[in-house]
């Protein structure tokens, strides 16, 4: 079976556009505190003052924040966007910048308690 890496842990590695991130910057106030599914290569240019990468296993972390972006690996969207509703709900994320790779993440997180569309999009 061919697995589409997009949709997939197969290849997590997606960057995202420099003016994506200088967006998301000012909208979370000019800083970046966490990018828990990161490396630093894509640090470079997202400045976040802590990352996590694929071998620290961002989801096993703590997320607590004031401001975070997430540009969530392959196959992890679910796992991902449930622990940044439930640490947001909790208190413990202030702001969140979520990019997702494909309009399909919609239909990906349809039954998901908390929907994007329940936030600012």
């Amino acid at each position: 079976m061919v697995m589409n890496a997009r949709h997939s842990k197969a290849s997590p590695r997606w960057g995202t556009p420099t003016e994506w991130i200088e967006m998301a910057r000012l909208a979370l106030g000019g800083r970046i505190e966490r990018d828990p599914m990161s490396e630093p290569a894509f640090n470079a240019t997202v400045r976040a003052e802590r990352i996590w990468t694929e071998q620290d296993d961002g989801l096993s972390q703590s997320w607590a924040c004031e401001t975070m972006l997430i540009n969530p690996a392959g196959g992890l969207v679910v796992q991902a966007w449930r622990k940044l509703v439930a640490e947001h709900e909790l208190g413990g994320i202030g702001k969140a910048v979520w990019f997702g790779f494909s309009v399909e993440q919609l239909s990906i997180l349809a039954d998901e308690q908390r929907h994007p569309f329940d936030y600012s999009l």
